[in-house]
């Protein structure tokens, strides 16, 4: 797997806009990493309300990426590979796509009420949590 960024955040623009509404491609046009692609093997949509959290954890081999579909969330993230790295924040906003790669600590703090679209590779099985998600305080 060649990682160019440990997490990164793309805004997506509809792809076609008329008066019914709106089509956004977030798989397609590049958005999400071949690696991610080619194995996406879990899609949820999950909501939070506002001033909860959500995360503090790490994947040691998956790629997520999430969609915030609607709402606001402040996105906190530690690259767990350079023992030098700061926690990174980001306010993330309706039509951005977070990506973390492994080892990224990741945690999401709701500024309001929100829906959003999670995609990653590999097995998500509640019973197997401790195998593809660890624990881990952001902060």
């Amino acid at each position: 797997m060649t990682k160019k960024l440990r997490m990164e955040i793309i805004t997506i623009k509809p792809a076609h806009e008329d008066q019914r509404g709106y089509i956004t491609n977030i798989v397609e046009d590049g958005h999400v990493p071949q690696e991610l692609k080619k194995r996406i093997t879990h899609m949820a949509v999950y909501t939070s309300k506002k001033d909860t959290r959500r995360g503090d954890h790490y994947h040691p081999k998956q790629i997520q990426a999430v969609y915030l579909i609607s709402g606001k969330y402040e996105s906190l993230t530690k690259d767990l590979d350079d023992p030098n790295s700061k926690i990174e924040r980001h306010i993330i906003e309706p039509g951005q796509l977070v990506i973390c790669w492994p080892y990224v600590a990741h945690a999401q703090v709701f500024l309001e009420d929100s829906v959003l679209l999670n995609l990653t590779d590999g097995e998500r099985e509640s019973e197997k949590f401790e195998e593809h998600t660890i624990k881990y305080q952001v902060e």
